[in-house]
């Protein structure tokens, strides 16, 4: 993988680090929305944090997470200090993320057959759509200690979801070249 030096009018104006670890294809990567972290997930099955560092222009991978299945998606909460991946076994967690950006304890979400994921941009509710037509509300407890489904949408085949980061608005794509939008 690589990363990229961008000048102000977004121009990519040098390769600054090829970043190796993975021994298989990379699929889904995210930056943290505050600490210089980038996490990578792999079909090797493993999901890996790297340190970024401006100075040197490098990064260097100071954690790595071991899981049962290929992941296809992972993603950082906008504000919160948490993270979820969902995985080509169509499986779900959430992490709990320390100051350091070390994760620390993790949920496994109680949903099947997901496909796409979302975190509220405010709130600690993620959104799952799964393979039953449904998304489905995940309000996750205060103290980390657990996760409850708050509210389901009955909805046709959907693809992908995405929720405006500051209105509360949520948009699903899906299979019959539309888009369904919820307020």
């Amino acid at each position: 993988m690589m990363l990229w030096q961008l000048n102000m009018d977004g121009n990519a104006t040098s390769r600054v680090a090829i970043l190796e670890g993975h021994s298989n294809l990379i699929r889904t990567i995210a930056f943290h929305p505050f600490l210089p972290i980038l996490i990578t997930g792999s079909d090797d099955k493993t999901i890996k944090f790297w340190q970024l560092n401006a100075e040197s222009n490098s990064a260097q991978c100071f954690s790595t997470i071991e899981e049962q299945s290929e992941i296809a998606s992972i993603i950082f909460h906008s504000v919160l200090p948490i993270m979820a991946a969902y995985f080509q076994n169509k499986t779900v967690k959430i992490w709990k993320i320390n100051a350091a950006g070390n994760p620390t304890i993790f949920l496994t979400l109680p949903a099947n057959n997901v496909n796409s994921i979302t975190f509220h941009p405010k709130l600690p509710i993620i959104t799952t759509k799964d393979s039953e037509n449904a998304v489905k509300f995940w309000e996750i407890d205060d103290n980390f200690y657990g996760i409850n489904c708050i509210e389901i949408l009955d909805v046709d085949e959907g693809i992908s979801i995405a929720f405006h980061p500051s209105l509360f608005i949520l948009a699903m794509s899906n299979m019959v070249k539309t888009l369904k939008i919820w307020r």
